[in-house]
């Protein structure tokens, strides 16, 4: 069956001089594996610019209803980025939400609420103009809530300690070394609370990559597999 749809790309992998895999996180099917074949002829109705990682397309599929591998028969920009691609802070942004959403998203069952929410942050990180040193972790804390990993929000008088493992808010420090201080709990509360409010409360680099290596811990506890990333070392050095 054909069907028509928009998609990420996540990644591409060479098949053959003339063919690509590309995995892309579809509207109407998650996440899936297309082929791509005869890139290099004249008449094929691919361009390659389209495959980039994170380009937003529009895609006519051949979808057999059994999984696996499909194939791709047209695709075309669904958004042409703007300022994103020539911005090296908003690329290593890109980069690493692109980083994020390869290694935790691996449904392939439709989650059109995902899929809009992964648009809007891209669209969103294209025509932001200033302040979005911090979009990053908004989008780690946001994104939780989507796969169903989000930090219980617990947080009192009380329960003044977040423990990473265990995903909640707790009176004291736990016998493990994974969790948050009074402070640095207290912030993630309030970007639990109220996302928006994430560029106020991390202002400075240090700060910043303090939290992000606290919230990747979160996503390697509560993700199997999810890994070591590479992008976050970039991001500490751009986002000075």
């Amino acid at each position: 069956m054909i069907s028509k749809t928009r998609g990420i790309i996540f990644k591409t992998i060479k098949y053959s001089d003339n063919s690509l895999i590309v995995k892309v996180y579809t509207e109407l099917f998650g996440l899936r594996s297309y082929i791509t074949r005869g890139l290099n002829k004249k008449k094929i109705s691919i361009n390659k610019s389209n495959l980039q990682p994170l380009s937003i397309v529009n895609i006519l599929v051949y979808e057999n209803g059994k999984g696996g591998l499909q194939t791709i028969k047209e695709i075309e920009s669904a958004y042409p980025y703007r300022s994103l691609p020539f911005d090296v802070r908003k690329s290593c942004i890109a980069l690493f939400i692109n980083e994020v959403m390869y290694h935790s998203i691996r449904n392939e069952i439709a989650d059109i609420e995902l899929f809009k929410f992964l648009y809007n942050t891209l669209i969103n990180l294209d025509e932001i103009k200033d302040k979005y040193e911090n979009l990053h972790l908004q989008f780690l804390i946001n994104l939780a809530k989507y796969l169903g990993i989000a930090p219980r929000n617990n947080y009192s008088a009380t329960n003044q300690f977040f423990d990473l493992q265990e995903g909640i808010f707790i009176s004291e420090p736990p016998l493990h070394a994974n969790w948050l201080n009074e402070t640095l709990s207290q912030k993630l509360f309030q970007m639990i609370k109220q996302p928006e409010t994430t560029p106020l409360l991390f202002t400075n680099a240090a700060a910043r990559n303090e939290i992000l290596f606290n919230l990747m811990n979160y996503f390697r506890f509560h993700i199997p597999g999810f890994g070591e990333l590479k992008s976050p070392a970039i991001l500490s050095e751009v986002l000075t």
